[in-house]
C-alpha cells in the first residue's frame, strides 16, 4: 500500500556543474536553496537584495540591478530617525538618506556585475497579494512597519503578473542570452491573508509559472512536492508555516537530482565528508591525536583547491595547528 503521493521530478537539461554561478532571488526559500549551494562550494550570491515576497518588486529589483538604474526618490521612508527605501527589504537602512542611497547603489552595482557571468538565475515566488503606497499607489517591497492606513492592500491578477514578468524576461533574454532561469512557487503559508486567500495567490502564481516555461525557463516543483508529497503537519515548524529542517532538505535533495550533474555530485559528497572532519569535536582539543586529524584534514583540503576555493578553511585550520 502507498500512504503518500511522490512528486518525480524529472532530470532537469540544465545542470550545474563545479563552475557553475547562480543567483537566487525572491522569498524566503531562496536562501534555503542558496544556503545549500553556498554550503557545497558552489558560486552563488544568495537573496542579495533579501526577502522578496511578490513577483513585481522581484522584477523591478532585478530590473534595477540590470541597468544599473537610480532608486526611486519617492520610496525613501523615515521612520524614528532611521531611513528605509519602500523598494528593498529591511535589513537595508542608515541614519541618513544619502547614506543609504549610497548603500543600495553598492548592492545594486554588486548584483549587476555578478550577471554579468551568472548562469543560472533561481526566481522563488511567495505571494500575488501587494501593499500599495497611498496616493501614488507604487507596489512597495517592504512597508517597514509603517502604519498600515498609508496602504493599499490588493491581490495581483493573472494577467498583470504575466504580462510584465513575460516583458521583462524579453529584456533579461537579450541581455544575458545564456542564463538558464528556474522559477519556483515558495512552500511557506501566508496564513496573514487567510488560508483561503493564500490558496488564490499561490494559484495565480503557479499559473504564471506555467505560461512562463520556455527553452531557458523551468520550473521546480517545490511548492507540490511541500503540499502532496508532504503533505503532513510533521513536516511544518510549530509556527505551521514554514516547512521544517527535515522538509527543506528533502526538498533540496529533490532540486538536486534534478539540476546537479554527476560529477558535481561526487565533489559535494567528497566536499561534506571534510566538512565532517572540521566540525568534529574532540574530547581534548590540545591532543596529539587532535593536531594529527587537524593535519590529515588539512592534507585534505589542500587536495580538494583544485575543486573550489577552500582558502578559509585552509587558514582556520592551520592557525589551528600552529595553536599546539
Amino acid at each position: 500500500m502507498q500512504f503518500r503521493t511522490e512528486v518525480n521530478v524529472e532530470k532537469s537539461i540544465f545542470q550545474f556543474n563545479n563552475q557553475a554561478k547562480v543567483l537566487t532571488i525572491g522569498s524566503c526559500f531562496a536562501d534555503v536553496i542558496g544556503d545549500f549551494l553556498i554550503e557545497n562550494k558552489i558560486d552563488c550570491l544568495s537573496n542579495p537584495f533579501g526577502t522578496v515576497f511578490n513577483p513585481l518588486s522581484l522584477i523591478n529589483l532585478l530590473d534595477l540591478a540590470m541597468f544599473k538604474k537610480e532608486v526611486n526618490e519617492d520610496l525613501f521612508v523615515e521612520r524614528e530617525g532611521t531611513w528605509y527605501n519602500y523598494d528593498f527589504h529591511s535589513d537595508f537602512y542608515a541614519d541618513s538618506k544619502d547614506k543609504l542611497k549610497r548603500i543600495l547603489k553598492i548592492k545594486i552595482d554588486e548584483v549587476n556585475k555578478f550577471l554579468t557571468n551568472t548562469d543560472f538565475l533561481i526566481l522563488t515566488l511567495g505571494t500575488s497579494i501587494v501593499y500599495e503606497l497611498k496616493p501614488t499607489l507604487i507596489i512597495v517591497n517592504n512597508c517597514h512597519k509603517i502604519a498600515a492606513n498609508h496602504f493599499e492592500k490588493r491581490l495581483l491578477s493573472f494577467d498583470e503578473i504575466n504580462e510584465k514578468m513575460k516583458h521583462f524576461f524579453i529584456n533579461f533574454h537579450t541581455i544575458y542570452p545564456n542564463i538558464k532561469v528556474i522559477v519556483s512557487i515558495s512552500p511557506v503559508r501566508h496564513l496573514k491573508e487567510t488560508l483561503v486567500l493564500n490558496s488564490v495567490s499561490k494559484s495565480i502564481l503557479r499559473t504564471v509559472s506555467y505560461s512562463l516555461l520556455s527553452n531557458y525557463i523551468e520550473y521546480f516543483p517545490a511548492f507540490e512536492i511541500m503540499n502532496d508529497d508532504l503533505r503532513d503537519y510533521r513536516f511544518y515548524k510549530d509556527d505551521l508555516l514554514h516547512p521544517t529542517q527535515f522538509a527543506e532538505k528533502y526538498i533540496i535533495n529533490q532540486f538536486q537530482e534534478a539540476y546537479i550533474d554527476e560529477a558535481l555530485k561526487k565533489q559535494i559528497f567528497e566536499w561534506q565528508k571534510i566538512r565532517l572532519s572540521l566540525n568534529h569535536v574532540s574530547q581534548n582539543e590540545h591532543s596529539l591525536a587532535h593536531k594529527k586529524h587537524l593535519k590529515g584534514v588539512l592534507t585534505k583540503l589542500k587536495e580538494f583547491t583544485s575543486k573550489a576555493d577552500v582558502s578559509k578553511e585552509i587558514e582556520e585550520t592551520e592557525t589551528k595547528i600552529a595553536s599546539f
